[in-house]
């Protein structure tokens, strides 16, 4: 191999890590708790949304451009960072009690199913990734909004447990979000986790299915921990001795412009 193309492969490949490094895939991901958590919602929205959506689809114009002539490598590697993420997420999810940072650690298993749908070499894999996409990004839009409807001081999962009191119709539509993130039918979570799955079993991929099967199941555990929280837990002292909800409204006119203007 001459220098040159040398030098290409070695450039395509820290290509690769860069856009791994915006999707905070594992072992790429070890900045996003920390400086998503001491972010603001809004950006954070921004980020998790629209920049994770972007790079997806410029990584999946490179795989039918640039790297076409890398294309087994660079799926394999796609297939292996989506499973690390995945394993990475749920566990990092577990025992985590700030609101950003633990919903920055489910959303890498998020971001991990979608790499192994990418990974797939099959017509099945490439719709299972889109259908995750689009699900993905409805309910992502719907859980920060309604995040920034609780203010700045509401940092932690147990400020969850006021939220039946003050907004009983935020508190069910945020268990609906968190029973679909969590695969549980018939939310649209089910279907597009289903979709991967199948797809996976479709190219024989019998024990990467099993386990990321194990994996959807034990996501129940920690997004069931949110519902405990919000639905039968005693409320903080913080929140018991405040009487009023923030509204949308304000919430988004405190967070954002002090940002807008640095964009």
């Amino acid at each position: 191999m001459n220098p040159i193309s040398s030098l290409t492969v070695r450039g395509l490949f820290f290509l690769r890590f860069n856009l791994f490094f915006k999707l905070t895939a594992a072992p790429f991901h070890v900045w996003a708790p920390s400086v998503y958590g001491k972010s603001p919602i809004a950006s954070v929205t921004f980020l998790s949304i629209y920049s994770k959506a972007r790079v997806l689809f410029l990584l999946f114009k490179f795989l039918n451009t640039f790297l076409h002539s890398f294309s087994l490598i660079t799926l394999i590697l796609f297939f292996v960072i989506g499973v690390l993420s995945i394993l990475v997420g749920r566990v990092g999810a577990f025992s985590e009690k700030l609101i950003k940072r633990f919903f920055v650690y489910s959303s890498m298993g998020h971001v991990g199913f979608r790499l192994v749908g990418l990974g797939l070499m099959s017509i099945e894999g490439a719709s299972a990734r889109f259908h995750y996409l689009a699900v993905y990004i409805l309910s992502s839009f719907v859980m920060w909004f309604t995040l920034l409807t609780r203010g700045r001081n509401k940092s932690h999962l147990v400020h969850f447990s006021e939220l039946k009191s003050i907004d009983p119709f935020i508190a069910l539509l945020f268990a609906f979000l968190v029973f679909s993130r969590s695969g549980i039918p018939p939310l649209g979570g089910f279907f597009i986790k289903l979709d991967i799955l199948a797809a996976l079993l479709d190219t024989s991929h019998y024990f990467t299915n099993y386990l990321l099967f194990f994996c959807t199941v034990a996501s129940f555990f920690y997004y069931l921990r949110v519902i405990k929280i919000i639905f039968f837990d005693e409320q903080t002292q913080s929140s018991t001795r405040s009487n009023a909800s923030i509204s949308f409204g304000a919430a988004y006119s405190q967070e954002y412009p002090r940002y807008a203007g640095r964009l």
